[in-house]
């Protein structure tokens, strides 16, 4: 709700020609890594015998340090809307969400290379 309320605070919306113009474009990558990506990602302890992914550390070191550690945590979820907010820089949060997109894409490789059941064709 973050997200839609400062897209809808912006004139313009999405676009306009205020300084924080595009900010929809970060915005919309980030909600997309976060409930598509990240979701597969938060619920794929379900396939070992784990409690939630807050020990994930015990099948996978590196998605957990990545994911849910604490620096992780903070820097997923954080880092993005502290940063767009505070500077207003669309091109840096633009390159923070599309760095993240990219983080949790190699996370999920690893997750699968893990053996995490994906998609059945």
């Amino acid at each position: 709700m973050l997200y839609v309320g400062l897209i809808w605070l912006q004139p313009g919306g999405w676009i306009s020609d205020e300084p924080m113009r595009w900010i929809g474009i970060p915005i919309a990558i980030y909600l997309f890594e976060f409930m598509v990506i990240d979701m597969y990602l938060s619920l794929a302890f379900l396939a070992w015998p784990i409690r939630s992914p807050n020990y994930f550390h015990v099948i996978d070191r590196r998605i957990y340090l990545w994911n849910w550690s604490r620096v992780g945590k903070a820097a997923n979820s954080g880092a993005f809307a502290v940063i767009l907010l505070v500077s207003g820089w669309v091109w840096l949060g633009t390159i923070i969400a599309v760095g993240l997109l990219v983080l949790k894409c190699v996370s999920l490789r690893w997750l699968l290379q893990a053996g995490a059941a994906g998609p059945r064709a």
